[in-house]
């Protein structure tokens, strides 16, 4: 089990892996549907973006963030990487955006424009709280 343990950077670099490839996926899905883009695309982008980059995904990741650090031992589970009620609200979203999009449940146009202040709020966010807190334990750790 040893070989699936990481430090706390080593954790930090996998949520950060974690949510840029999530970013990736949601924004590769938003420019696949760039052709049915319409003015409530860019409604739904900004609605989009103030609401995950505003509220939601700076929450989630500063307390993912201090769940992470909060643990004394030096070696950590690779999935200690988010709480879990933090998997839990991933696999639902995900679950989620996969049949709004598979029973076309919504427009085209709402999923470019959702989907891309999504996926950039997600790149954004995480790229800020876990890129600072991997440099944080870096410099900390030179210190030492």
């Amino acid at each position: 089990m040893e070989i699936l343990s990481l430090s706390k950077n080593g954790l930090f670099t996998l949520a950060l892996l974690l949510w840029c490839f999530g970013a990736y996926k949601v924004l590769s899905i938003s420019i696949d549907t760039y052709s049915s883009c319409t003015a409530y695309s860019y409604l739904w982008l900004v609605i989009s973006l103030a609401f995950f980059m505003g509220f939601i995904f700076p929450k989630a990741c500063k307390s993912n963030r201090d769940y992470i650090n909060s643990f004394s031992e030096v070696k950590l589970p690779f999935y200690k990487c988010q709480k879990l009620s933090s998997w839990f609200i991933m696999i639902f979203m995900i679950g989620l955006g996969i049949s709004l999009r598979k029973f076309a449940l919504v427009p085209e146009h709402f999923i470019f424009g959702f989907y891309l202040g999504l996926g950039l709020s997600l790149l954004c966010v995480s790229l800020y709280v876990y890129g600072s807190a991997i440099l944080e334990n870096l410099r900390l750790n030179k210190d030492c």
